[in-house]
């Protein structure tokens, strides 16, 4: 229950800076989940870039994980890696790695970073400028590597969230009209094969 109100938390604020924004701009809530991009995903004449979407993250994941077990690190449990990995495949850690990936990190940063900040910044600087500022914030924010990995490696490792977060906002902008629930289920996709790999 601690852990699920951690997420819901992360949520909030996560969602409170778009929240007041809009309220300046527009005084009101009436619309704010649809300009945040909850709307439909037009899926019925398109599904094959959202699965090559998944293959792609599902690979740099995989490929992520591969070469952080290569490295000597010093351990930490400020990594959510480094938390999955204190716990093993059962219904605790099934819990810990859906609440964790689904909700706490994807839902939470899909609002910000593709919702929020992506689809405010498209009508001011376009859809390359913005979908390259994103990427380069949503990369950003996984900053915490470097202090764990150094710094060549945590480079290295962050180009993953920088190539995913290209891809994911490609996706919502270009192919599923503003919608944020290819990037979302991407990104929670993504969270549970990395997370969940340290269960085994």
């Amino acid at each position: 229950m601690k852990l699920l109100i951690e997420a819901m938390i992360q949520v909030f604020v996560f969602t409170l800076i778009p929240i007041v924004t809009y309220l300046i701009r527009k005084r009101t809530l009436k619309g704010f989940l649809l300009n945040l991009g909850f709307k439909a995903m037009p899926l019925k004449h398109n599904v094959l870039p959202l699965i090559i979407g998944f293959l792609i993250v599902a690979v740099i994941g995989l490929l992520q994980v591969k070469y952080i077990n290569s490295l000597s690190f010093k351990e930490t449990t400020g990594l959510v890696t480094q938390q999955a990995s204190q716990y093993t495949f059962n219904l605790k850690g099934i819990i810990f790695v859906l609440t964790v990936a689904c909700i706490k990190t994807a839902l939470a940063e899909e609002i910000f970073f593709r919702g929020f900040l992506f689809n405010s910044m498209i009508p001011i600087v376009g859809f390359l400028a913005a979908n390259i500022i994103q990427s380069v914030l949503f990369a950003a924010i996984h900053f915490p590597i470097i202090t764990v990995f150094g710094l060549k490696s945590g480079l290295i490792i962050m180009m993953g969230p920088f190539i995913v977060a290209m891809l994911m906002g490609y996706l919502n902008h270009s192919v599923y009209n503003g919608s944020i629930f290819p990037s979302y289920i991407l990104h929670a996709l993504g969270n549970v094969i990395s997370f969940g790999s340290k269960l085994f």
